[in-house]
């Protein structure tokens, strides 16, 4: 190197000096050099050495002074003259000579930078050179304080737990990506302290890359930081006091992109200082593969999600037990209620039953309309007949011995359920019919009628007379509650066994329960004993297949239920509105949590 260049000569020659042709390795140690030495001519000196060491020299490379020397020595020697001329024409030849100057351009105030001053990413020296990360890129990193990463992550974690309850997927997500990130993010700064590579820093910060990446596309993310999650935090009792804290935090982590440097900035100035040419964001999203985030589910931890997982299925099984609830009690309406054309319950059936019994139990009383519908008008009067239908009807049937027609004619015994099986509901038969007999005697001539019955009970009335009967019929409403659960859980499990029969799939062991008595009250397949078989007798079921006469017996109970206002029955018949809000309420629960509804 001539001792005599200026620093602009110097800059010039150093310029024909980096395009000259070396070796990969050789270039890689010239490169080394412009990255670490920041003086002109000590940079020069030291690729000369590198170019000696190589075997190249300085040949190819004109210094100030020496040109014609090296023309003149060129008839003395034609060898070695020879090979500096075919080196001076490096654009002609293909391959990456032409990418030479473009580099060179970069570092003598080019686009690169003018991109990081203008980004607030990179400084540069004299003429653009030796380019180097701002200090402000580090402080980027570094400005979460020990108080704000402690509140931070606790808000954090508490919601990454707890938060799906009240955020669906798409905000949720956020908040956990948003966790991820800054998990990362509080790690970036011992990089700079280390003062590792530009490569090194690039491999430790590509989760925080990707992460901050899908936070960018991640719709509403800004207001979701900001406004709701804070809001969350402070209505939360364990946390509630991070809330001012946790806003702060989360107004850094959205000021991210909105300060100068930005973040993505700084992703990309490091980029840029490892490859020296300006990256794009959207490139930089292609190069890691960035894809959309997942909003229409969540993602949360293996533990947190069961838990998601478990109350979804939940709040499914209760709309599934609703919509059955609903289908149940249109079957009840249907099924066991008769209305007129008002839609009212109508109870002519009693009729039939009130005159099979009082010619049981009264036979010296003269029968006619009158005297029924004075029965029937009369709650206590109406309760005591049927108490007695129900020993003489429903218990002769549920525990002792029937008889039914034979095909081949004459009539034979059987029994449909095994000896006790009932005996709760015989004792407490007993237990009803003698109160209702000694309410009778105390108030043997009063006239009593329904609406006064419902009226008092509505006012709350403290007469003895309406409490003692309410007692009653308590009791009465509870045997007969107990007796349709059975009857009907009976029906249902004959319903599924002549269906596995239709479909040929009954095995011998269900066809055998056609014949012996049912010994266990459970959800099971089982058909009832006889039950195509007509019963004969002296009951008012007399001439009823088997079935039907259990479908009866249901039948009865039921209206009697709903004539004496049973709470339950009635609050089950009116309860298909609320099923349906509450079925309602819950699908949008499921919605709000990323699941799909079917109606």
């Amino acid at each position: 190197m001539d001792p005599t260049l200026t620093r602009s000569q110097a800059h010039k020659y150093f310029g024909e000096l980096y395009q000259k042709e070396r070796s990969p390795d050789a270039q890689k140690q010239v490169d080394d050099v412009v990255k670490n030495v920041s003086d002109i001519f000590v940079r020069i000196k030291r690729i000369e050495e590198i170019d000696e060491q190589s075997g190249g020299g300085s040949r190819g490379v004109e210094t100030r002074g020496d040109g014609n020397r090296r023309r003149g020595s060129g008839g003395a020697n034609r060898g070695p003259a020879r090979k500096p001329a075919a080196k001076k024409a490096p654009a002609k030849k293909p391959g990456p000579a032409p990418a030479k100057p473009g580099f060179l351009t970069s570092l003598f105030g080019g686009d690169l930078a003018k991109w990081g001053e203008r980004t607030g990413t990179l400084d540069s020296g004299f003429l653009a050179l030796n380019l180097k990360l701002s200090k402000s890129v580090p402080r980027v990193f570094d400005q979460f304080d020990e108080d704000s990463i402690i509140t931070a992550i606790r808000a954090f974690r508490f919601a990454v737990v707890n938060a799906w309850e009240s955020f669906p997927p798409e905000k949720y997500n956020i908040l956990v990506c948003a966790y991820q990130l800054f998990q990362e993010l509080i790690k970036v700064p011992v990089l700079f302290k280390k003062q590792d590579t530009p490569a090194t820093i690039i491999q430790e910060t590509l989760k925080a890359q990707v992460l901050y990446a899908q936070l960018l596309k991640m719709q509403g993310w800004e207001k979701v930081l900001v406004d709701e999650f804070p809001a969350w935090v402070s209505k939360m009792e364990d946390i509630s006091k991070l809330a001012n804290q946790t806003e702060k935090v989360m107004r850094q982590i959205v000021g991210l992109e909105k300060t100068r440097p930005k973040l993505s900035d700084c992703f990309l100035a490091v980029y840029a200082m490892e490859r020296k040419k300006i990256m794009g964001w959207p490139e930089l999203l292609d190069e890691l593969k960035v894809k959309d985030p997942v909003m229409d589910e969540y993602r949360a931890p293996e533990s947190v999600m069961q838990r998601i997982h478990k109350k979804i299925s939940k709040l499914k099984e209760e709309i599934r037990t609703r919509k059955e609830s609903i289908q149940e009690i249109q079957e009840i309406r249907k099924n066991y209620f008769k209305t007129d054309e008002n839609g009212r319950v109508t109870v002519d059936f009693l009729d039939n039953i009130l005159t099979f019994i009082i010619r049981k139990t009264q036979p010296d009383k003269a029968m006619n309309e009158d005297y029924i519908k004075s029965q029937k008008s009369e709650p206590h009067r109406l309760l005591h007949l049927l108490l007695a239908d129900y020993e003489m009807t429903v218990l002769s049937l549920l525990t002792g011995t029937v008889q039914v027609d034979h095909d081949a004619g004459g009539v034979g015994d059987g029994i449909l359920f095994k000896s006790g099986l009932f005996k709760l509901e015989a004792d407490e038969s007993l237990g009803v019919h003698r109160e209702m007999e000694e309410f009778l005697r105390k108030y043997k001539n009063t006239t009593f009628t329904f609406q006064a019955y419902v009226a008092g009970l509505k006012a709350g009335s403290k007469d003895a007379m309406i409490g003692g009967f309410a007692h009653v019929v308590a009791r009465a409403n509870k045997l007969f509650r107990r007796t349709v659960a059975s009857l009907r859980l009976v029906l249902h499990n004959h319903e599924q066994a002549v269906e596995k029969e239709a479909s040929g799939k009954a095995s011998d062991n269900l066809l055998r329960t056609k014949s012996y008595p049912i010994e266990v009250l459970e959800p099971s397949l089982r058909f009832i004993p006889m039950h195509d078989r007509v019963l004969a007798g002296s009951t008012r079921l007399n001439g009823m297949r088997v079935e039907e006469a259990i479908e009866t017996i249901v039948m009865n109970l039921y209206n009697y239920l709903y004539i004496f206002r049973d709470d339950e029955l009635v609050r089950t018949l009116a309860s298909i509105p609320r099923l349906k809000s509450e079925i309602q309420g819950i699908q949008k629960r499921l919605t709000r949590y990323g699941e799909e509804v079917q109606n």
